[in-house]
């Protein structure tokens, strides 16, 4: 179920709104020369590599707490820090092996000093084929990784129980790709560990899927495109959502159901893809709309959230008052942390490769003021916010484990008012407008609408109840919200 709130609703109550302190919004510079690669889903630690190798910087990223990981007994010519765990304390990528100089997995532990912990390489050199691993994704807890590495001259897809030091090799037979042994590779890992992710391919590439088991499915697959055309660059944290490049640009996949973000921002179908996604799904991040060919147009920073579709990152930040300080454009948004609050933005590169890289960081507009009835037929109701609360930009609240099919209503308040009813607090008595609805068959629903222009710095209040029969009140109350527009 999903409804509106249209702006001239919210806006009855603006006369009376109480203006509040806003959080500082801010874009900071990484130190040129830095390539940067994955923002941790903390938001607090970036990886990638400088001109000496391996390299990742810690907030709040300051050029003297670059720390360089130099495996011990490999050289750092040609080594990178990819993909990392929840809080950068891990880190996935790849060095060079100085026998046959090519890639071997790599695997750092922060404060380790010039030490690190590396993947043994589980296949060797077969009929002549070069060995070209890496570890490229990496979990939350740090314990479970992707490997690809060549064998007979394919490339294997493998998840690394790391505590272990085993191997799964995954699934890579197929009708959508019908060879007797296909190449795959593994670029992501869920946060829970159990899902991973990348691309299979004979002549064209299929992004994919390895569930717990290891079984093999197609994410992007459509009536248009049964080859499932693509490859998925991230997941959220349960694997359930995944970002990528598809047939048809840059795609997310969220419950089952594609959504094209460059379309959404009125860019062409092209580009480089989603390359991020928050732990959520609900944030996902990218580049795309560029005009391809090595002398088109460079993609643009891209920003898809569930509840407004794809949008170009340099409205987002203008929305704020910001821009990069080079007075470049970004074209490329290749990290979000969990809240997706905390961007990894970077801008074209002057050549080839990528360019200089930028932390930005938008407040949070929403806040958990509580209140909650007791637990009703369907746990206890939760209330949930969403949205970069500019002029005119698209909002949402959420409601989840409400009694399915039942009278509800959504109040708006001015003020904070909390008072004791029904075995809660009733944070909004003083409201100014009452919403009714219905939840659905989940107990949910989602009420979409957009903050309305004039409201900088004033903060409306919300919070939902509904008839449960469960309760003695025979009504449950969810959690009530602040949210501040900016």
């Amino acid at each position: 179920m999903k409804s509106s709130l249209s702006t001239s609703l919210i806006a009855l109550g603006a006369f009376t709104l109480a203006a509040t302190t806003a959080s500082a919004q801010s874009v900071t510079p990484l130190p040129s020369g830095f390539t940067a690669y994955h923002l941790s889903p903390s938001g607090t630690t970036v990886s990638g590599e400088d001109g000496t190798g391996a390299a990742q910087f810690v907030a709040p990223w300051d050029p003297a707490l670059n720390m360089t990981y130099i495996p011990g007994t490999m050289t750092n010519i040609g080594s990178f820090a990819g993909r990392m765990n929840f809080d950068g304390s891990m880190i996935a990528g790849a060095f060079e092996d100085p026998g046959p100089m090519v890639p071997a997995p790599g695997f750092w532990q922060a404060g380790a000093g010039s030490g690190s912990t590396t993947a043994q390489s589980p296949v060797g050199y077969v009929d002549g084929c070069t060995l070209t691993s890496t570890n490229s994704s990496l979990n939350w807890a740090g314990t479970v990784g992707g490997v690809s590495a060549v064998q007979g001259c394919n490339l294997f897809p493998l998840r690394w129980d790391i505590t272990g030091n085993t191997y799964q090799v995954l699934d890579t037979s197929s009708t959508i790709v019908p060879s007797a042994q296909p190449s795959a590779r593994v670029s992501a890992t869920s946060g829970d560990g159990l899902v991973s992710a990348g691309w299979i391919q004979t002549s064209n590439r299929s992004a994919a899927v390895w569930d717990s088991a290891g079984v093999l499915s197609f994410p992007f697959l459509t009536a248009t495109d049964p080859s499932g055309g693509g490859e998925v660059f991230a997941t959220d944290f349960t694997g359930d959502a995944f970002v990528g490049t598809s047939s048809a640009g840059p795609v997310v996949s969220s419950g089952g159901v594609l959504y094209y973000p460059a379309t959404d921002a009125g860019l062409m179908n092209s580009g480089e893809g989603m390359l991020d996604i928050s732990a959520d799904g609900r944030v996902a991040v990218g580049a795309g709309g560029g005009a391809p060919g090595p002398f088109g147009s460079p993609d643009t920073g891209i920003v898809w959230t569930e509840w407004g579709g794809g949008q170009d990152i340099n409205t987002l930040m203008a929305n704020y008052g910001l821009s990069l300080p080079t007075g470049m454009q970004s074209n490329r948004v290749p990290g979000v942390s969990l809240d997706g609050h905390t961007f990894l933005v970077q801008e074209p590169p002057m050549f080839f490769g990528y360019g200089d890289s930028f932390i930005v960081t938008l407040p949070n507009s929403w806040n958990n003021l509580g209140g909650n009835s007791p637990t009703g037929v369907n746990g206890i109701p939760q209330l949930e916010g969403f949205g970069f609360l500019t002029d005119d930009a698209p909002a949402r609240l959420s409601l989840s484990q409400g009694a399915a099919g039942a009278a509800a209503f959504l109040a708006l308040s001015a003020t904070d008012n909390p008072t004791p009813l029904w075995g809660g607090v009733l944070h909004t008595t003083n409201y100014f407008k009452l919403v009714s609805f219905n939840t659905n068959a989940a107990g949910g629903a989602n009420i979409d609408f957009k903050w309305p222009s004039g409201l900088a710095g004033v903060t409306l209040y919300s919070q939902m109840a509904m008839l449960d029969f469960s309760v003695p009140a025979n009504i449950t109350l969810t959690n009530a919200l602040s949210s501040t527009g900016y």
